[in-house]
């Protein structure tokens, strides 16, 4: 692991290619938390599990560093990100021949998204009502909601609980049928 922390490149592609990809399980995010817990002992002496953590710490803060002195001009300020309306953005890509800037403003887009469906999904998971509330309320999902996009939330959409998308799917009622079916399509 300490070893691809000092690959400039791997580091930041790792982000790019997980960390804000919708679907993406957050990678930079977990080696981080993994090398902050192991850097420091707790309650045993110092080893060398500590050291090569630490060492890896220091190599991913030392790409950073070298990295941000290459952001160019105007991508550096922070924007917020508010869906206006509801549009199918699961098969969204970075538009072709986007420049740098570009390319950092779609990558921070993708990344609130993903934050936003992560909330979105914990709600869900807890109360379907609340979840399809919360996720109309910020655009992810259309108002009123249509089988089609429920279907992609279902499909596209990391840590929903499977027995929660069960129970719904499985309810025989005439929304959910269609849903079934959309969501069934997303398959092929």
């Amino acid at each position: 692991v300490v070893d691809l922390c000092r690959q400039p490149a791997f580091m930041a592609d790792m982000y790019t290619n997980y960390d804000c990809h919708l679907e993406g399980s957050n990678m930079f995010e977990d080696v981080c938390s993994l090398l902050s817990k192991n850097a420091f002992p707790v309650n045993c002496p110092l080893s060398a599990v500590h050291l090569l953590s630490l060492e890896g710490l220091s190599a991913l803060l030392n790409t950073i560093s070298d990295r941000a002195g290459s952001v160019p001009a105007g991508a550096s300020t922070e924007e917020t990100f508010e869906l206006k309306e509801y549009y199918n953005f699961w098969s969204e890509t970075m538009p072709a021949g986007a420049d740098e800037i570009e390319r950092v403003k779609w990558l921070r887009k993708q990344k609130a998204m993903k934050r936003q469906l992560s909330d979105g999904m914990e709600h869900f998971n807890r109360d379907k009502k609340k979840g399809f509330a919360y996720l109309t309320s910020i655009k992810m999902l259309p108002d009123p909601i249509d089988a089609e996009s429920v279907a992609n939330f279902f499909r596209y959409c990391p840590g929903l609980d499977k027995q929660v998308v069960g129970e719904y799917l499985g309810d025989p009622k005439e929304f959910q049928v269609k849903v079934l079916e959309q969501y069934a399509a997303t398959f092929n």
